[in-house]
């Protein structure tokens, strides 16, 4: 089981607008649908909850992506019991070196590559 656990406000969407939703970033939702195709199973792992969590799901329905966890993983289903999320890798554009270099290399193009080898589909 491959996890990978994705942010929403500036990884999925340009921008950090919260409580808002800004426009998405060039082609996450192909990326995502590429990960799920080729075994990955895709969280979303947001701070957001309640209504914002709801609008940020339905945000990503509307644009064709069913995450298969949201704020949640594959290993919260089992006895695991601690407060971080499991996964074999995490997506945030507050993550280093990602925030060092103003959301230079946040490119999903070359994150799909790195993490199965090949392009988006």
């Amino acid at each position: 089981m491959r996890v990978v656990m994705i942010d929403f406000d500036g990884t999925i969407t340009k921008e950090n607008s919260f409580p808002n939703i800004g426009a998405p970033r060039p082609r996450v939702f192909d990326a995502i649908r590429t990960l799920q195709e080729r075994g990955w199973i895709c969280c979303l792992w947001t701070c957001r909850t309640g209504d914002t969590l709801e609008a940020a799901k339905r945000f990503i329905e509307e644009h064709g992506v069913k995450m298969d966890y949201y704020n949640a993983g594959p290993y919260d289903e089992k006895s695991y019991s601690g407060r971080k999320a499991i996964a074999d890798v995490y997506i945030d554009d507050s993550a280093y070196p990602v925030k060092m270099f103003q959301n230079e290399i946040l490119d999903w193009e070359r994150i799909v590559i790195d993490l199965t080898g090949m392009p988006i589909s």
